[in-house]
């Protein structure tokens, strides 16, 4: 009779150990299945915000692409967003001299971009984006 019990104690052991075993690896398991989507959702474009600098903006996105500028991004938004972009090149690259009309050199304001926040010292045409960059051209008062 207590060989029975021990028996019995023992195979409920296994089974109690073997569901605990399944167990974890199958919440092991969703935890990497949830894991697996966020790297997938890395932020693979490249945004741009157009600041008319009276309180209106219009943003843009577009998927990453190598060699590509800050300069490319604008003309690309330009063309989809039907906005007039004017501008001019010189030694230093190009210079945006307007967009949707509204032009540079009044009040003293210009076109400045931004690039992830910071004023970068290189033309737009210049200025090779990676993945993820945030890109602005804002209508403001310059800083030189």
């Amino acid at each position: 009779m207590k060989t029975t019990k021990i028996a019995i104690l023992s195979l409920v052991a296994v089974i109690i150990l073997g569901a605990g075993f399944f167990s974890y690896n199958a919440s092991k398991n969703r935890i990497a299945e949830d894991q697996e989507p966020a790297k997938e959702n890395v932020q693979k474009n490249l945004s741009l915000r157009i600041d008319f600098g009276n309180g209106a903006f219009k943003d843009f996105s577009v998927e990453f692409k190598e060699n590509y500028t800050a300069f490319d991004l604008l003309k690309e938004a330009s063309e989809e967003l039907a906005l007039g972009l004017k501008n001019k090149t010189y030694d230093i690259g190009v210079l945006v001299e307007a967009i949707d009309g509204i032009e540079g050199g009044k009040d003293n304001k210009y076109w400045m971009y931004y690039v992830n926040g910071e004023l970068p010292m290189i033309s737009a045409d210049k200025n090779y984006l990676k993945v993820g960059d945030k890109v602005e051209f804002k209508f403001e008062e310059s800083k030189f």
